[in-house]
């Protein structure tokens, strides 16, 4: 969670509430992705940078 919280969008001049939905949209998606695929959580994979 220390990476999540630390890719928020609060350095980019977003509000706090901004950055919260950013961040709960980033853990959705997370979820959602392990439960269609049917995989493992791997912090590897999910914080990879692109």
């Amino acid at each position: 969670m220390k990476k999540v919280k630390n890719d928020t969008k609060c350095s980019h001049g977003k509000s706090k509430k901004e950055s919260l939905i950013a961040v709960s949209r980033k853990i959705a998606v997370i979820i959602y992705s392990i439960v269609k695929y049917n995989v493992p959580y791997n912090p590897n994979r999910v914080f990879a940078k692109s």
